[in-house]
C-alpha cells in the first residue's frame, strides 16, 4: 500500500492541504486522512465539497448557510437527515 500512496503523492498532498487548516486540530484531521474505496463515503465527500464550493463562490458564511439548510430541512417532510 505504501507504493500506492507514493504513486498518489499522498503525503505531499496532505502536507499541502493541511497548510490551509484553520487550527491544529483541523491540520491533524487532514494529516490522518487515508484513501478510501467506500463508494458511499466518497459520494458524501463529493457532495459536501460541492456544497462548500458553492458557498465560497457565493461568498456566503458557513454559519448562515447552515442555518438556511437546517430551516429548509425542517420545512421539507421528505428530506434526509445527516448524522
Amino acid at each position: 500500500m505504501d507504493a500506492d500512496f507514493a504513486a498518489l503523492e499522498w503525503e505531499p498532498l496532505l502536507a499541502l492541504v493541511s497548510g490551509f487548516a484553520a487550527s491544529p486540530v483541523g491540520r491533524q484531521a487532514i494529516l490522518d486522512l487515508k484513501p478510501s474505496t467506500d463508494q458511499e463515503w466518497i459520494a458524501l465527500q463529493h457532495q459536501l465539497t460541492g456544497e462548500l464550493r458553492l458557498l465560497l463562490e457565493e461568498q456566503t458564511s458557513i454559519r448562515s448557510a447552515a442555518s438556511s439548510i437546517h430551516a429548509a430541512r425542517r420545512e421539507s417532510p421528505d428530506s434526509r437527515r445527516c448524522s
